[in-house]
């Protein structure tokens, strides 16, 4: 079999077992979380809390319009409360991107990234900076979408939150790689795979392999590919 055709082969295999490969843990405590929501006993902060945590960790896990539900939700809870307010927004503009209304999206993350700047939340403004540069990628304007990466990552950074971080690195990497940077692309993914072995993240550690096992296949370096691509699937078997 020609390297061409073996990568053929191993990246549809790769596709099946990552899209079958769940977070350990994910699904209870999605659960856990929507009994505190629906729990009107429970105190406000609790709930706004499992609300915040919900559309952090899950917000994949949810259709569009459930998403958008439960983020218009959480902003009815949320009101009168600046930073909760400010997460309800964010996730309000990720429920219209799933439903590829992008237009609302845009206009929606550049109201939460206000409503971050005005009270100083340098999480939120990582966040919201990453997901306007997914935006811009997206429409096609690559040069922009680096631009907004380096400012999620800068914002990242003061807010000492990791998991931002490298996603907005890792992000910055596939972007650089779809500009033909492909050596630039394979440097930088190094940061954020240091990053997540540092803090045993798992299925960060597999998409970075498989992320530079494609840039070595754009590179014509197939034998890397495979390398890389198989460093992912170990993990991922580790992750079953």
């Amino acid at each position: 079999m020609s390297y061409r055709l073996l990568l053929l082969f191993l990246s549809f295999y790769l596709f099946c077992t990552l899209s079958q490969a769940q977070d350990p843990g994910s699904g209870a405590q999605i659960d856990s979380l929507l009994q505190i929501i629906e729990e009107d006993a429970k105190p406000l902060e609790a709930r706004l809390s499992a609300y915040e945590q919900l559309l952090e960790r899950g917000h994949d896990k949810f259709s569009g319009d459930s998403l958008l539900s439960l983020a218009q939700d959480f902003m009815e809870l949320a009101k009168d409360q600046p930073l909760y307010t400010a997460r309800a927004t964010e996730a309000i503009a990720m429920g219209y991107r799933r439903k590829n209304e992008h237009k609302k999206a845009d206009s929606t993350f550049e109201v939460a990234l206000k409503m971050y700047q005005t009270i100083g939340d340098e999480k939120g403004q990582g966040t919201t900076w990453e997901e306007l540069a997914i935006q811009e990628f997206r429409s096609g304007d690559k040069q922009l979408a680096l631009a907004k990466f380096d400012s999620s990552i800068y914002h990242a950074r003061k807010a000492k939150d990791q998991i931002t971080e490298a996603s907005a690195l890792k992000n910055k990497g596939t972007t650089l790689a779809a500009l033909s940077q492909y050596q630039r692309s394979l440097d930088l993914l190094e940061q954020p795979l240091q990053i997540f072995q540092e803090i045993g993240n798992q299925q960060g550690m597999a998409s970075i392999y498989n992320d530079r096992g494609t840039v070595y296949g754009r590179m014509g370096k197939y034998d890397k590919t495979l390398e890389e691509f198989n460093k992912s699937l170990v993990i991922r078997r580790e992750m079953k």
